[in-house]
Formats: structure tokens, sequence, C-alpha cells
């Protein structure tokens, strides 16, 4: 009797690091500040802006696929953000006085550059040899930005 033996190999797949948990957050997040702007400011659902908020929460799920280059495709998304609608961005920050705008813009545009940093970075890191480590930098970064958006503003 003859018995072959088979060799199985379980495809095993590299866990996501810091930055690439980053992007997807910055991106789930843009797209929460889309549906805000929709459903708050607006009033009703626009559909463009459905529909970048779906292609944002799509590109989300594609990052955490582990592919290399995903999270590039998510930071050109991010940029996109501020890019695309510069004239609006830079008009809405212009004018405090109208405040829900002011903080939507200052909250999207924070986290459009999150993502586009973060979305490169991730990339460069995935395609390197090196360990794959959190920078030492982000923890105290994201910190800072979260206590920037918690403090209290000169009107309180």
């Amino acid at each position: 009797m003859e018995t072959t033996l088979i060799r199985s190999q379980a495809k095993t797949s590299t866990p996501l690091t810091a930055l690439s948990k980053l992007t997807i957050t910055a991106l789930v997040g843009i797209a929460g500040a889309l549906a805000y702007l929709q459903i708050t400011i607006i009033g009703e659902l626009d559909p463009a802006l459905s529909t970048f908020a779906v292609l944002m929460l799509g590109t989300a799920a594609l990052i955490t696929t582990g592919w290399r280059w995903t999270p590039l495709f998510g930071a050109l998304l991010s940029f996109m953000v501020v890019a695309g609608n510069s004239g609006p961005v830079i008009y809405d920050l212009q004018r405090p006085e109208n405040f829900r705008l002011f903080s939507f813009m200052v909250v999207a545009v924070s986290l459009a550059l999150t993502g586009t940093v973060a979305g490169i970075s991730a990339t460069v890191q995935n395609y390197r040899k090196a360990e794959r480590r959190t920078p030492r930098i982000m923890v105290p970064a994201v910190v800072g930005f979260c206590l920037l958006y918690t403090s209290p503003s000169p009107r309180d």
C-alpha cells in the first residue's frame, strides 16, 4: 500500500500594520463626516456625497484584505477630499462664524490629512523588508489630535 504525503500549506496573511489601521480609521471617519454633513447640515441626501462615502467605506474594507498597495489607494481618496473640494474647503475655513460648517471642515480636513499621510506611510512600510513596527511618533500625534478637538474653544 502506497500513501502519498500531501503537504498542505495554510495561506496566512500578514497582520495589518498600525498605519494601515489608522488609514482605515481615517476613511471610516471621513465617511461618517460625510453622512453627518448630509443629515445634519444639508438636511437631505446628496447622491454624490453618498456615493463618495460608500467608496470610502469600500476602500477601508479593501485595505483590510492586507494587500500591500491598498493603503495607497486610501491615501489617494483621502487626498481627493481636500484637493477636489479646495474652493469650498478654503471658503468654509475662512468663515468661523458659520460654526457648523467650519467645525465640519476642520474635522474632515484633519481626517483627510491623517488618511493621506498614514496611507502613504503604510504603503512604504508594507514594501520594506524590515520589521514592520509602529512609528514612535504615531501615538503622541493621535493623542495630540484628540486633545486638539476636545480642548475648549475661546467662545466657551
